[in-house]
């Protein structure tokens, strides 16, 4: 998260518009094919915030920047005093279609975040072991999926900006992308890429994302 300089006028509008602002029905239904859950598409939600918006003097600006071939979504909140806060999203690779399904994603999660208004059913702890749910809005948040170990190897290593990177992994089942947070883990991923070694890795979905939560690598060169 970045900041301009000076935040007093910023964050005085950004509090009034948080108390002004309603959370957007949830009239969309998407169903993952292991858990369903509603949530509200961002036309929705940027159309019953743009008023509120507009009469504190905030605006939103989203934009795509390209670094070492990686690609991130940056939200930024700016004020009429030239103020800003700015955030970003990873997007996963893929084609131009699912890396357009992660930027509209990306927009609703960051924008929701940032006026803290619920724009769908919490369902990011939802994994493999999530049920299918009829009225996803009328029950709880399902448990976070335990993390699982599968022997992989590491196929590509990004290092996107900030603290969010990225890895594609390759197991007999095919190719895995996921996202690391963790400096200790970048380190390994990039070591087993360099020596060509298979791995284990300790994988949690975490909504649509899988995070990369550690990596042993074996002594053996890899054979996947």
């Amino acid at each position: 998260m970045r900041t301009s300089d000076q935040v007093d006028k910023l964050f005085a509008a950004i509090v009034k518009a948080q108390g002004e602002l309603k959370n957007p029905p949830k009239d969309k239904t998407a169903n993952t094919g292991k858990f369903s859950y509603s949530y509200s598409d961002l036309a929705t939600v940027l159309d019953m915030s743009k008023a509120t918006l507009a009469k504190n003097g905030l605006g939103v600006i989203s934009m795509t920047v390209l670094k070492d071939t990686v690609y991130s979504l940056h939200t930024r909140i700016i004020h009429a005093s030239g103020q800003w806060i700015e955030g970003e999203f990873p997007v996963p690779g893929g084609n131009s279609q699912e890396a357009g399904k992660a930027c509209s994603y990306g927009r609703r999660y960051n924008f929701c975040g940032g006026f803290n208004i619920m724009g769908e059913t919490d369902t990011d702890a939802a994994g493999d072991g999530a049920k299918p749910s009829t009225k996803a809005a009328d029950k709880p948040a399902e448990k976070p999926a335990a993390p699982i170990a599968r022997p992989c190897v590491v196929v590509e290593v990004k290092q996107g900006e900030g603290a969010v990177h990225f890895v594609r992994l390759k197991n007999d089942k095919g190719e895995v992308d996921a996202t690391i947070t963790n400096k200790g883990v970048l380190k390994a991923a990039q070591e087993a890429l360099l020596n060509k070694h298979s791995c284990t890795a300790k994988l949690q979905r975490a909504g649509d994302r899988v995070m990369l939560l550690g990596l042993i690598p074996e002594e053996e060169p890899a054979n996947v």
